[in-house]
């Protein structure tokens, strides 16, 4: 059996300082506003690329309380946030792939950064799992949405409602179930009449 390859690198001082690299990944200070704009606005955005974060199915953010519209508000934002690496980073693409393409290590480099990309999509479409859910649990905290769905909304209407009427057909049946089980029986046989 094969044993997957394993490397470890320091980087050099010159990358470490190019890099920032000996920045925490989790606990650095938030930039400034001024300064995350600064670093936005220093590349243009893609045509009808929408980098907002979707919007809070309207009919389930009325039903949220207080801790769930806080909960979905925040991870809008950091959906937000990180749509604003993606800029730089398909601006990076495109000035790779116009002034190297001679290099033989192109289609590396490129490989890189569409891994890149799509570790950020997964971010943040698990975001919009996690909102789907909290939109879901308004309706009755057991509720949840499979992940393998692809949304835009965040989740579309129709899908909403479906998986609303799915699962309260599901927890209605099981409740029915139960309740019958725990009758007696001479509740459940049928009356003679005489």
């Amino acid at each position: 059996m094969g044993t997957r390859p394993h490397y470890d690198w320091s980087p050099s001082e010159s990358l470490t300082e190019l890099m920032n690299l000996d920045t925490p990944l989790h606990t650095t200070a938030p930039l400034s506003d001024s300064e995350r704009k600064t670093i936005i606005e220093s590349c243009p955005p893609i045509a009808h690329l929408d980098y907002k974060a979707p919007v809070t199915i309207p009919s389930a953010e009325k039903m949220m309380n207080k801790g769930q519209r806080i909960e979905d508000s925040s991870l809008k934002q950091l959906q937000y946030s990180l749509s604003a690496v993606y800029r730089p980073l398909d601006i990076l693409c495109l000035e790779i792939i116009s002034s190297e393409s001679g290099n033989p290590n192109l289609e590396r480099y490129c490989a890189m950064l569409r891994d890149i990309r799509k570790l950020l999509l997964h971010a943040g479409s698990s975001m919009t799992h996690i909102r789907n859910n909290i939109a879901l649990r308004t309706v009755n905290p057991s509720f949840s949405l499979k992940s393998d769905n692809k949304v835009k909304y965040t989740l579309p209407l129709d899908e909403f409602q479906n998986t609303l009427i799915q699962q309260t057909a599901a927890r209605n049946a099981t409740r029915d179930a139960t309740i019958n089980k725990r009758q007696p029986l001479w509740l459940k046989l049928p009356l003679e009449r005489s």
